[in-house]
């Protein structure tokens, strides 16, 4: 099997006029290598006209799949799965991925480095890139990983019980039981996170969110577990057995 498409994936909320949603759409685009190897799934609030009026007039040029979502409460491991299961890029040579909408790319060519350590590892992998912000290599804040890694958890391409953070972990974890973590650590995907900003700087998509980091800390405790689940479920899967030993990220 050989990859040839990256799903760049990320759900937004209000952010074109503060330029956030803009900048990682453009950056999507200008530091792509070749544009066909990407495409967009999008997932937008129904009621949210400016950016559907901003992708509208956009005219993407790569390919594109914006989602619309009725939640009234914002839930990210929800936008991730909807976007998971409804996009209409489903393919075995397409990896998916988690991006926020605070992102931007500023590597040239992140997608031709992506691909080429996903096919040297036979698509076993969790690969993230270097945010820039403050996880480093401690958290793939940022992620890509293939339809068939997915497939072989034998749980939602996130965990469904975390409406905001942690999904990340959960992935982490896993990576880091299975040895299958991949940082890119010269390929930058800029994390511009609310929280390192003063607190009169913080946006209403970020306000937003932070409302419902009480429901998701209450969570915290089955993250090791639900994650040892998954780790048994790939290896009775048999995926890992595939795995040749540790390859160049560089």
């Amino acid at each position: 099997m050989e990859y040839n498409k990256i799903n760049l994936m990320f759900p937004t909320y209000m952010r074109v006029k503060i330029g956030k949603m803009p900048r990682l759409v453009n950056s999507c685009i200008e530091y792509a290598d070749n544009i066909d190897n990407i495409c967009m799934t999008i997932l937008v609030n129904h009621d949210d006209h400016e950016t559907l009026d901003w992708l509208a007039k956009r005219k993407i040029p790569c390919e594109h799949h914006i989602i619309t979502t009725y939640l009234v409460r914002p839930h990210l491991a929800r936008y991730f799965n909807h976007m998971y299961n409804a996009t209409r890029f489903k393919s075995d040579s397409c990896l998916v991925s988690m991006m926020g909408d605070d992102m931007h790319w500023e590597t040239k060519g992140y997608d031709t480095r992506i691909l080429d350590i996903a096919n040297k590892t036979n698509g076993i992998g969790i690969y993230y890139c270097f945010d820039k912000f403050s996880w480093g290599n401690l958290l793939c804040v940022n992620l890509f990983v293939s339809e068939k890694f997915v497939r072989a958890t034998g749980r939602p391409f996130m965990c469904p019980l975390f409406a905001v953070d942690y999904i990340d972990v959960v992935w982490m974890r896993v990576g880091q039981l299975t040895n299958t973590l991949y940082l890119l650590s010269d390929v930058i995907l800029k994390h511009d996170h609310a929280s390192g900003k003063s607190e009169a700087e913080w946006d209403d998509t970020f306000n937003r969110l932070r409302a419902h980091w009480p429901g998701a800390q209450k969570h915290m405790g089955i993250i090791a577990d639900y994650a040892d689940e998954i780790v048994a479920k790939l290896k009775e899967s048999g995926i890992l057995n595939d795995v040749c030993g540790r390859v160049d990220t560089k």
